[in-house]
This record gives structure tokens, C-alpha cells and sequence, in this order.
């Protein structure tokens, strides 16, 4: 007869997907989930209503931060955030972490090119030919009239600091082409 012990001496024997087999998390890793839901929910009440509304979250959860937000008193607040944290703890909080990390990546990218463009601007702004040939080669559909245009009137301004009119027109015109460049490669079935 095989000894009560010896049941499972072997990790072959242990099937850990087992739902009879009971599953102990420990008070670390509870405290650690708890702390992950509370960064979570502080960083949905510090979005903007506009990202927060583009998160498309569920109307509960939408309504727990929502009262959150209008909280104003300290503890209130405190318990308040407690609160939503013990509700969203009992949810599928994945989905509200790939949606967020989605916006992130949205956000990111529009950054990325916004940096391009400026230093785009700045060198074509600074520069001459190059740089205005440079901006053709990438963008062949560009006015070239229009762009030498601008850097005409920005070399005209010679106060520095003065030409901002300038800089956002050059800056809108850059900003035109990437969108247009955009819109192509998303409608390209040959880069799908």
C-alpha cells in the first residue's frame, strides 16, 4: 500500500493545472497586484477626459473613476481610490492595460514625428538647396515653389526669434507632406 506521503514524491506526478490542486499566492505578490491596480487607476485619474474617454473603458468602472475624480477632500480621495482599486481588482484589468498601452504607442509615435518635422523645418529653414532637395527626394508630390517660398520669407526676417510666423507655416507645410505620406501607406496594398 503506498504511503499517504509518497503520493507526489515525483514533480511528474503534480499537475499544476489541476483545479482540485489548491493555488496559494503569497501576501508579497497580492501586495505587489494591489500596487500595479493602484498605479493603474492614478494614471486613468490623471488622464485627460479626451484619452480617457478614447479608452472606451466599461460604464461601471467608467463611473467608479469618474466619482473618483470628483473627490477633492484628501481621505476621501484615499478611501475613494481604495475603493475603485478593490472593484478593478476583481476584473479583467488586460484589457484596459492594452488599450492604455495602445495610447501610449499612439502618443509616442505622433511625438517621434513631430520631432522629425521640427528638425526638418529647422534644417531646411537654416539651409539651402540641399535641404529643400532633400525634402523633395522624400516627398516628391511637395510644392517646391512653396517651399522655397518660406524659406525665402524666413531668411528675409533676420531677427531671430521673429520669424514664428514662419517656422509654423514651414512647420504646417512638413506637417502636411508626413500626413499625406501617412494616409498613403495606410491605404498601400502593397505594404499590407
Amino acid at each position: 500500500m503506498a504511503n499517504k506521503d509518497d503520493e507526489f514524491d515525483s514533480l511528474d506526478d503534480f499537475d499544476a493545472d489541476d483545479p482540485s490542486v489548491p493555488t496559494t499566492v503569497s501576501r508579497a505578490a497580492k501586495k505587489r497586484s494591489m500596487d500595479d491596480l493602484l498605479k493603474l487607476v492614478l494614471y486613468l485619474l490623471e488622464l485627460s477626459p479626451g484619452d480617457f474617454d478614447a479608452l472606451g473603458l466599461p460604464d461601471d468602472f467608467r463611473g467608479y473613476i469618474i466619482e473618483a475624480r470628483k473627490v477633492k477632500a484628501h481621505g476621501a480621495r484615499r478611501r475613494q481610490i481604495r475603493y475603485v482599486v478593490q472593484k478593478l481588482a476583481s476584473d479583467d484589468v488586460d484589457m484596459i492595460r492594452a488599450k492604455i498601452a495602445g495610447m501610449k504607442e499612439q502618443r509616442d509615435k505622433r511625438v517621434k514625428s513631430f520631432h522629425i518635422i521640427e528638425s526638418l523645418r529647422d534644417r531646411v529653414l537654416a539651409g539651402g538647396d540641399a535641404e529643400i532637395q532633400e525634402v523633395m527626394e522624400r516627398f516628391p508630390s511637395a510644392d517646391r515653389q512653396q517651399l522655397r517660398n518660406l524659406q525665402r520669407a524666413a531668411l528675409k526676417e533676420k531677427v531671430p526669434g521673429s520669424n514664428v510666423k514662419t517656422n509654423r507655416a514651414m512647420f504646417r507645410f512638413l506637417q502636411e507632406l508626413f500626413s499625406a505620406e501617412d494616409a498613403e501607406e495606410t491605404t498601400d496594398p502593397e505594404n499590407g
